[in-house]
Parts: structure tokens; sequence; C-alpha cells
């Protein structure tokens, strides 16, 4: 579906409060912020072969029942994925999670990150340091392609319908992590 031509008029006047309040940037480049321990790892490429993606839990009823892909399309093609990992500590316990992910779509620096859109957010209702994202329920997200995603969606289900004891979590990408 596509934006009305009401909703892109009112993104247009509120697009600024879409961007990132801070360098987004430095979680891809430096080792610490605001005192806490940044890294970065090479998650491998994601293929794009229309650039309409999707951005949902791969755990979650999201993906499966989602049918608007953001409506500005990326670049085609295959493109290198980061994580920046946050050193995280709780009770004396750390943890290392990931802060964000950045698809380079090519090796000049960003000049501007703002957030993706539908075209069905309440834009109208967005206010100074708010913001829409993506739902999730277990932690995890994954960024499809249009052309793969119900493929994807279909190798879940069948994966899930193994049996009651099949979980896709501890029996699948447990084993990738």
């Amino acid at each position: 579906m596509q934006p009305t031509a009401e909703w892109l008029k009112t993104w247009e006047a509120k697009r600024e409060l879409t961007l990132a309040p801070n360098d987004l940037e430095k979680y891809f480049t430096d080792k610490e912020i605001g005192g806490v321990e940044i890294d970065q790892i090479n998650m491998g490429d994601v293929s794009l072969p229309s650039g309409k993606i999707f951005v949902n839990d791969p755990l979650g009823e999201y993906l499966a029942v989602d049918k608007d892909p953001y409506f500005l399309e990326t670049p085609k093609g295959n493109f290198p994925v980061t994580a920046s990992i946050v050193k995280y500590e709780d009770d004396g316990e750390v943890e290392n999670l990931i802060g964000c992910v950045k698809i380079s779509f090519s090796n000049e620096k960003p000049v501007r990150y703002e957030e993706a859109m539908k075209g069905i957010e309440l834009i109208e209702e967005l206010q100074e340091g708010e913001y829409f994202g993506f739902s999730i329920e277990s932690g995890l997200a994954t960024i499809v392609d249009a052309e793969v995603k119900d493929d994807f969606v279909k190798f879940i289900d069948e994966f899930e319908n193994k049996g009651n004891d099949v979980n896709l979590y501890d029996d699948y990408f447990n084993a990738l992590f």
C-alpha cells in the first residue's frame, strides 16, 4: 500500500522529527559512547533483490501479518550488515546486546539517519522525541526483502509445524548465534 498524498504531505512537514537525535554513525566507528563500551561485528550480507523491505521479529507473528514494506525503497543488491554491540551491565552481570544495526549501501559516511516509515503511521500525532519503531516479542529482528518474505514466512511455519516440541529459537536460530 502506498502512502496517501495527505500522509506524504504531513510526513514532509514532520520529517525532521524522524531524524536520529544523535550521530548514530558513532555506534559503528567508536569503541565507547557515554562511558559505555561499544563494539561492532560484521553480520554478513543482506540480499535485497526488490529494495522493498520489512523489518520484524522473526519469532513473532508480525512478519506473517505485515502487508506493508517501508515505502522508501533501498538500492537493490547485496549489502553488508553491521551490528553495534553494547556491553550492558546489570547487577554485576555483563551482557552483550545489539544496540543498533546498519546496512551499508555504500562506503560513504551516511549523511543522515531517519526512521523508516510504511506510510500508515499516525504521523500527524508525532512529537519531538517520539518514534514508531517496530514490534518485537523475542528481542530479535530480521530484515526481509519483499521478494522473499512469503518464502521466509513459509519456512518458519513449516519449521514450527514439525511437532509440539519444536522451537524455532532453540532448534534453529540458537545454533546460528
